[in-house]
């Protein structure tokens, strides 16, 4: 069986295929009645089976959050660019199969939202300035073009 999956991150549209196995749902229902009491499934208007994200979505998240911080910056006149090496770090180190996209979204504020707003702050980068997103020795880093 596929499944297609339309995601709302952060009020754009992500669209996912997966495929599944028939059994999945009935296990999933059957471990659901094995957990949790009667009276409080019966309070449970609709039950939804999410599939663990992929690295592939995980990198279009990226690409989401990222034209994100572009049109920010862009009130600035600031360009900014995202390396392929800065994508696939990204990516990688935001990826946990558990907890979804949270992880990369809290990655994406601390390694590159909170340390490019400081940057500008300080000066380092100002209206007309070309910035690219890349990967340097301690993680993401940011450089003048």
């Amino acid at each position: 069986n596929v499944a297609t999956v339309v995601v709302n991150v952060g009020g754009r549209t992500v669209t996912l295929k997966f495929e599944f196995e028939s059994t999945t749902v009935p296990f999933m229902m059957e471990e659901l009645r094995d957990s949790f009491r009667p009276e409080f499934l019966n309070r449970v208007d609709d039950t939804i089976l999410f599939e663990r994200l992929s690295r592939d979505a995980i990198a279009e998240i990226v690409d989401l959050e990222f034209a994100d911080l572009r049109k920010r910056v862009a009130e600035r006149h600031i360009d900014v660019t995202l390396s392929d090496a800065a994508r696939s770090w990204l990516a990688e180190h935001g990826y946990d199969p558990t907890y979804g996209a949270r992880p990369l979204r809290r990655l994406f504020q601390r390694a590159v939202l909170d340390p490019l707003a400081i940057e500008m702050l300080q000066g380092a980068f100002t209206d007309g300035d070309s910035v690219q997103v890349d990967v340097g020795e301690e993680g993401i880093a940011f450089v003048a073009q």
